[in-house]
Formats: C-alpha cells, structure tokens, sequence
C-alpha cells in the first residue's frame, strides 16, 4: 500500500498502472489500468478506456490491484470485473 501511495502522482491527474501476474508469459503485459484521480478518488478503466470502476478510494485501487494480481482474492471485485464484462459483451 505504501509503495502504491508513493508512486500515485499528486493532485488530479491520470496516470496507468501494469500489473503482470507471477508465472505470465514475456510477451504478455498483463493488466493494464488507466486512472484518473480525481480528489482522493479513483476512476478505473481498462486499456480501451472502458470504465471498470467509478469513486474508488485508495484502499479500493489496492484491492483491485492485489485481486488483478492473484496476490489475493475479492469476491466483490470479481463480481463487478465479470458484470462490466457482461455489460459491455466480449467484441468490444
């Protein structure tokens, strides 16, 4: 968390954050978040710029950081994850 906190830039900007799995292949990146910080919230979205998650703290984006990385399960961030997915449908 506290690494998380250090490399989040200040004030209100948008930055992306990668996360690539223990075991992922060299040739794949993984997940890739764009955020924008707005305030102390968080808004989360996808490499095609589709929102996955709105108003999210801090704690929140560690949480969906740890989740997307296998480091720890959250059934409430896997549950939103698949109906972003099922909103938006595969194709897109």
């Amino acid at each position: 968390m506290e690494e998380l906190e250090r490399s989040i830039p200040d004030g209100d900007d948008t930055f992306s954050i990668c996360i690539t799995p223990v075991g992922t292949p060299n040739e794949n990146v993984g997940y890739v978040f764009l955020i924008n910080r707005i305030d102390e919230l968080f808004l989360i979205k996808d490499i095609k710029e589709i929102t996955l998650f709105r108003d999210k703290s801090l704690e929140q984006l560690f949480q969906i950081i740890r989740h997307s990385s296998g480091i720890a399960y959250n059934e409430d961030i896997h549950t939103e994850f698949y109906r972003v997915r099922n909103e938006i449908g595969l194709e897109q």
